[in-house]
């Protein structure tokens, strides 16, 4: 009895584990292998008195960078979030949320064409 329900427990957690949206982690990944891939750094940034940046910074041609913020598909920003995007983009910074793989895959296509 005990292993049948480990297994349709089991069972139960796979299949709701394949369904779900990829973790931030997976799309941060992925996002990074794509833009090394046409040879733009991005930088993992760690502030530590700041809370609410963003997570990535990408290194452009010309001094300039581009800060990506990661959030899942179910995810949201919260509000010092948005008020960090707003002081960046106030200051004539570029700042750009990245829900999932199809908004990494349009962000390099965009940047591609930039670079």
């Amino acid at each position: 009895m005990w292993n049948k329900d480990i297994r349709a427990f089991e069972s139960r957690s796979t299949r709701s584990k394949s369904k779900a949206p990829p973790r931030e982690k997976a799309v941060e990944s992925y996002l990074y292998s794509r833009l090394q891939s046409i040879g733009l750094r991005c930088l993992k940034f760690i502030p530590d008195n700041r809370v609410g940046m963003p997570d990535r910074i990408i290194l452009l041609p010309d001094q300039r960078v581009l800060w990506v913020e990661l959030k899942t598909a179910n995810g949201e920003l919260a509000v010092v979030q948005k008020l960090r995007h707003r002081e960046l983009t106030d200051a004539g910074h570029e700042v750009r949320v990245v829900w999932d793989k199809d908004d990494a895959d349009a962000l390099v296509e965009e940047l591609t064409g930039r670079i």
